[in-house]
């Protein structure tokens, strides 16, 4: 498996084109790279400018948001060796159990600062250090403004940030120096001297904040987060906060905690630049995602001239990412459950795959595929992207009636001239599969009756229990 990582940029003049190398590591499926070097162009662009802004990808559930993200963060960590971009990430679903969701941004910066400081220069190295420091008392500081910011969730978590927070309020006092504890005993001092903190280390090194799942918050803690990164972020040179969102649900969010009829106009004020995600098309890197179930299946005499990655692409057209992921997994624990044993061929695959995504993902009962009255099959209730392949398929290929029922009740009997690829197999067993289907085609006279019988019924056993792990 293989990811795609920006190692250096050259330039056009105009914009900052990925150099792209290949490593272990996640798949793109979805052609994801073109939108992901367009957010990291905007990125690069403000850094340049030593601006600040906030940037939003905007997609509904199951969209991959999750994954673009990484993403970015990977290749703006290996940018110039490391050495202009400090990352930092903070999953705020994660720890939406603190009542001041400032407790975990701060260990989030300070954590994150720790883990890169052997890529920076001495001089920033030096400036780092004491900004982990001094975040020590800046989380003590938060923790007695807010007695309890425990309120539920992870214990190991919640334990080792109390305990790091209390040894912090321990050297704060005990500092009478500096006396921070006293400088930082109100709230708003508190969002000052970590700002400033932060401020010292933009001098030397452009930050981005990655901020995921916001959308996923409890409402009010939700608000509280884009008002703190607000607050730290808005006019802080040589930063970006980057977030994901689902817009709709967000607006939700904001409707509930304000009441408010024109949420827009209130996430326009966190939110500077927007990217939206759509479902993306399914390319040639769905059979190397799932290799290792793809690669159990055998060849048959009728897919010589069969492209997987063509059906594959237009079966999954249109279905979340992480709707795919689910899908996949429940066929795989079925299959190899049921089929552990036994070798199964490509139709078989084909004739899995279909079932999944007819049964499970768009709700079907009866057949899809249609027979119109000029012989062209056509396939119902799904997505366009799978109609126009089995269309392109079938274009100069006869499919003629051999019995027209007199009621409607029978059904209508077509067969191929000949059959030649997988393709017109699949449709065939199909037709045989869903006992309501309008009407039946023919196997080929060279496909032996037990081989398509066993088939119907292990798709039977197969349909049966994906029902059961839904």
């Amino acid at each position: 498996m293989s990811e795609r990582i920006i190692q250096d940029f050259i330039s056009d003049g105009h914009y900052y084109h990925p150099i792209i190398t290949e490593m272990d590591a996640i798949v793109d499926v979805l052609d994801r790279q073109s939108f992901i070097s367009n957010v990291f162009q905007l990125i690069n662009q403000i850094s340049l400018l030593k601006g600040s802004g906030t940037i939003a990808i905007n997609g509904e559930w199951g969209s991959g948001k999750t994954y673009v993200l990484k993403q970015i963060e990977r290749q703006l960590s290996a940018y110039q060796d490391g050495k202009r971009f400090l990352v930092i990430h903070y999953n705020c679903w994660q720890y939406d159990y603190y009542e001041e969701p400032l407790v975990a941004i701060v260990s989030s910066v300070k954590e994150s600062l720790q883990e890169q400081l052997g890529f920076f220069s001495n001089e920033t190295k030096q400036k780092i250090k004491q900004a982990i420091g001094f975040l020590g008392d800046v989380i003590a500081g938060i923790t007695m403004t807010f007695p309890d910011p425990l309120l539920q969730g992870s214990v190991y978590t919640g334990m080792m940030l109390y305990s790091e927070a209390t040894k912090a309020v321990s050297r704060a006092k005990s500092n009478s120096k500096d006396n921070q504890y006293d400088r930082l005993k109100t709230f708003s001092t508190v969002l000052g001297a970590l700002k400033e903190s932060i401020k010292t280390i933009t001098q030397e090194v452009s930050i981005v904040f990655a901020v995921d799942e916001i959308d996923r918050c409890i409402p009010h803690y939700a608000i509280k987060v884009l008002e703190r990164l607000h607050h730290l972020f808005s006019d802080l040179p040589n930063s970006v906060v980057l977030l994901t969102e689902d817009k709709e649900q967000l607006s939700s969010v904001v409707e509930q905690v304000f009441g408010s009829k024109r949420p827009d106009e209130y996430l326009r004020k966190f939110i500077n630049y927007s990217f939206d995600l759509d479902k993306g098309k399914v390319n040639n890197s769905f059979l190397e995602k799932y290799q290792r179930f793809f690669s159990g299946f055998i060849s048959c005499p009728y897919d010589m001239r069969f492209d997987m990655s063509a059906f594959c692409s237009a079966a999954f057209s249109g279905i979340p990412i992480r709707r795919q992921e689910q899908l996949m997994d429940s066929l795989e624990k079925v299959h190899n459950m049921l089929f552990h044993e036994t070798e199964k061929d490509y139709l078989f695959l084909c004739l899995e795959l279909l079932l999944l995504i007819f049964s499970k993902h768009y709700g079907l009962t009866s057949n899809p595929f249609r027979v119109d009255n000029n012989g062209y099959i056509q396939v119902l209730g799904t997505n366009s992207e799978l109609d126009e392949y089995f269309h392109n398929t079938f274009i100069g290929t006869l499919i003629t009636p051999i019995y027209s029922p007199l009621e409607k009740k029978q059904k209508h009997h077509y067969m191929f001239s000949r059959i030649t690829n997988l393709d017109e197999l699949i449709i065939c067993f199909m037709s045989h599969f869903y006992s309501d289907s309008a009407y039946i085609i023919q196997y080929p006279k060279d496909c032996q009756e037990k081989y398509c019988k066993n088939t119907i019924e292990e798709m039977k056993k197969v349909d049966s229990l994906l029902t059961l792990l839904q």
